[in-house]
């Protein structure tokens, strides 16, 4: 979004206007469950705006767990996995995202204060990212491999993301088709470890969300991935295959390039696979 200006959304007024209240500039769309776009904010301006303003965060539903809900036993996290990224300051108004509907990062992450009304939190800090992720198997809609957790190196908390809520029905009832994909806020420049709930999938897709208009490709992540006893590991980038997979022990070391989108290692004596994303 860029050279917008919002006028006047607040919580409260006084005056002729004192009868209107909560008043937001963003809310995710009522059935976006399973993803909610990034929005990035280029010379976008809130004038006469409060600071609880900016985005009505709304939860992801209770009423979608189980089977009959179609997110199984934890709640889809699809509103929990997005951002409002202002870049130049105009908005919030100071260069920062806002992290919406997410504690385990917003209370463990520095430089984010949470807004009650807008149930996010406005981070001073511009170094997270929306990661997409999705199984590309035969098998990706007919078997669970979900929730994954993810950690980074020195953090102290793991975050859980489910899989999208279920999209065929026949009547009320699940069709048990649910889709092998992922949104995950992560933190750029860190490396992390996937873990799956079960198997990981044998073809997986990953992107890091654009951020701006022409991307950065200084910003990545690298993943650690465990995958018991695979027969071949192979790595494509925007479909050309990266040869070779580096194979280590794993008391050897190597520095991966970060550079380079699909440099790796493949430490043979655990089964584990690091790889960068630009």
């Amino acid at each position: 979004m860029t050279n917008v200006t919002f006028d006047n959304y607040r919580q409260t007024y006084s005056g002729l206007l004192s009868n209107c209240s909560n008043n937001f500039v963003m809310q995710p769309h009522p059935v976006a469950v399973s993803s909610v776009a990034d929005h990035n904010l280029f010379n976008v301006a809130c004038t006469n705006c409060d600071t609880d303003s900016y985005l009505s965060a709304t939860p992801n539903d209770p009423n979608h767990i189980g089977w009959f809900g179609g997110c199984g036993d934890i709640l889809c996290t699809g509103r929990s996995n997005y951002l409002i990224n202002d870049w130049t300051g105009n908005f919030l108004p100071f260069v920062g995202s806002i992290v919406p509907n997410n504690s385990m990062i917003g209370n463990n992450e520095p430089g984010c204060t949470f807004s009650a009304p807008m149930n996010a939190y406005i981070c001073n800090r511009s170094d997270f990212a929306t990661l997409a992720y999705q199984s590309t198997a035969a098998d990706f809609k007919t078997r669970v491999m979900w929730p994954v957790n993810l950690t980074y190196d020195g953090s102290n908390y793991t975050t859980v993301t489910n899989a999208w809520r279920e999209w065929e029905w026949l009547g009320k009832e699940p069709q048990n088709h649910r889709f092998g994909r992922f949104m995950s806020i992560v933190k750029l420049n860190s490396t992390y470890n996937f873990t799956f709930a079960s198997m990981p999938p044998i073809n997986m897709q990953y992107q890091i969300q654009k951020r701006s208009p022409n991307g950065n490709s200084s910003n990545y992540i690298i993943v650690k991935m465990h995958y018991p006893k695979p027969n071949m590991i192979q790595i494509k980038v925007n479909g050309v295959i990266q040869d070779p997979i580096l194979v280590k022990d794993i008391g050897l070391d190597r520095t991966l390039n970060k550079s380079v989108c699909g440099d790796n290692v493949y430490f043979y004596t655990n089964y584990t696979i690091h790889f960068v994303i630009t």
